[in-house]
């Protein structure tokens, strides 16, 4: 289990569902102990998806419609979430 915290979080909708569903643990982003949920949950998950779904067009990440599934990625560097 993966946690990622409040303050990793940049997307207000994300920040809203760790508050709501949250415990206190180690994020495993930045390592504070602070507010978190894991990021493997399917809510958590579906968020994600749906912010990727907002922020871009289907056609630049989804093969079936001619996308490159590969362009959109998460750098490990970046140290806030979505």
């Amino acid at each position: 289990m993966g946690l990622v915290c409040i303050e990793c979080a940049k997307s207000r909708i994300l920040q809203e569902h760790i508050k709501a569903n949250g415990v206190l643990g180690v994020c495993s982003i930045c390592t504070e102990n602070n507010q978190a949920v894991d990021y493997l949950s399917n809510d958590f998950a579906q968020l994600i998806k749906a912010l990727i779904r907002l922020h871009y067009s289907e056609i630049e990440y989804n093969e079936h419609w001619g996308g490159d599934h590969n362009k959109i990625r998460i750098r490990p560097n970046r140290t806030r979430l979505c």
